[in-house]
């Protein structure tokens, strides 16, 4: 194999390898709502929760979003008990959004005991952690379930009604209830590669050398 062929093989390998995602947790309630059961029957609700600044636990700047959800640990298993979940910068008043926020996509939107599901999304602009952000969820019409919460500082539920989705308006409807708890959202992680790729352990080892010949 002739030298420019091999740097045209290694040129190849290097732009069509996949971008590696690497996520920075910036916010995280993981031990403080594992085993808990808010002990609702949710259907029909909607849920907004505002997350101030100061409780990001670092800066991370970029726009891929990953948000771990958990349901209560003595939830029913339902189909679809998440409708949407949404995610941006607050806007003003208590549960706005600014106008930009995002529908997250998520692995599984079925409730289940203690279960789990991760929700991925771009956002707009780089996460900015100067600035509050709200998540925001809808729960199915019928079903019953139940998240996990929590009491934690620095976080602001809003809670209300609604024969539709409402979760992503940028006006947040008039809530029934609010309080300090966090409920549904366990944890927040930004990808903070820049590269926007999926998940996985980038190898940086392998036969690129050999191909040039070194120590052939």
């Amino acid at each position: 194999m002739n030298m420019l062929l091999r740097l045209f093989i290694v040129t190849s390998l290097l732009i069509s390898s996949p971008a590696y995602a690497t996520f920075t947790t910036v916010f995280d309630r993981t031990t403080q709502m594992a085993g808990t059961d808010d002990g609702d029957g949710d259907q029909q609700v909607w849920t907004r929760l505002r997350i101030a600044a100061s409780s990001w636990s670092t800066a991370a700047a970029g726009t891929s979003v990953r948000i771990t959800i958990l349901w209560g640990a003595s939830s029913p298993t339902v189909t679809n008990a998440l409708v949407s979940l949404w995610f941006g910068q607050a806007g003003a008043s208590k549960g706005d959004f600014t106008g930009d926020q995002i529908s997250l996509t998520c692995t599984s939107n079925n409730s289940s005991a203690a279960g789990t599901a991760t929700c991925t999304g771009t956002l707009a602009q780089n996460f900015d952690n100067t600035k509050d952000y709200v998540a925001s969820y809808m729960l199915a019409q019928t079903g019953s379930m139940s998240v996990a919460e929590t009491n934690t500082a620095g976080a602001t539920l809003y809670i209300g009604t609604s024969a539709s989705d409402v979760a992503g308006t940028t006006t947040m409807p008039t809530e029934l209830a609010s309080n300090g708890d966090t409920a549904l959202v366990e944890k927040i992680e930004i990808d903070v590669s820049g590269g926007g790729g999926g998940g996985g352990t980038s190898n940086t080892t392998g036969h690129g050398l050999n191909l040039l010949g070194v120590g052939n």
